[in-house]
């Protein structure tokens, strides 16, 4: 109920685009710079919500948009995305990972580099509202821990995907497509891995790490 919300038990991203404010400053002067970042926030949202392109995609092709069925919602703010799931969403975790694997490459493509962290927590996410124990947890979280251009994940998180898993996969499958996403760190921290992740999920395989490093040393 909008009059009424109740918190949720939700997954939650918090993320940022580091070094916007320089971004910002380049569009003054320089108008591909707001391009950039007009496409980069537009393939966000195509990705993550329900969008117009998807939805006659899917219809042109007899399949059933699998957006109608997601409890997930999205608010963008200048830097600032915060996408949610709702805690019990069949393989919500996976869903959102092997997304935000993918927004770390859109971003790179446009020199920009990202950071955050997922957790889960009590939330109330709508079209209009934003606030919880949760959003305050992922934002401290981000702060403190994040710390380079990585999405580092909550233990707490790793747990759900196994329970909230595709009902044709057991737990432990689930599990297992999760963490393929992920590498743990020095500090022990499990992030998205964006570094050498891309040799798995890219058609072009090897061929593509070349290109995919030298792009991160430019930015870097």
């Amino acid at each position: 109920n909008q009059e009424n919300p109740k918190y949720e038990r939700r997954l939650v991203a918090f993320i940022d685009v580091l070094g916007f404010k320089n971004i910002i400053e380049k569009t003054i002067k320089d108008e591909t710079q707001v391009d950039a970042i007009t496409n980069f926030i537009s393939e966000v949202r195509d990705d993550f919500c329900v969008s117009e392109r998807k939805i006659s995609k899917y219809k042109k092709e007899g399949r059933r948009n699998p957006n109608e069925v997601l409890t997930r919602k999205v608010t963008q703010f200048s830097d600032s995305l915060v996408v949610s799931y709702r805690e019990n969403e069949e393989s919500a975790v996976f869903h959102m990972l092997h997304t935000l694997f993918f927004l770390h490459f859109s971003a790179l493509q446009r020199s920009m580099l990202i950071r955050g962290c997922i957790v889960c927590g009590d939330l109330i996410h709508t079209d209009e509202l934003l606030f919880g124990p949760a959003l305050v947890d992922a934002v401290e979280k981000e702060k403190a821990l994040a710390s380079y251009p990585r999405i580092v994940c909550d233990d707490s998180v790793l747990e759900l995907g196994g329970i909230y898993h595709q009902p044709h996969h057991e737990p432990e499958e689930e599990q297992e497509y999760i963490l393929s996403l992920l590498k743990k760190d020095s500090d022990g921290l499990y992030y998205i891995n964006y570094f050498t992740g891309i040799e798995e999920e890219s058609d072009a395989g090897y061929n593509v790490l070349p290109y995919h490093f030298q792009k991160l040393k430019s930015v870097i």
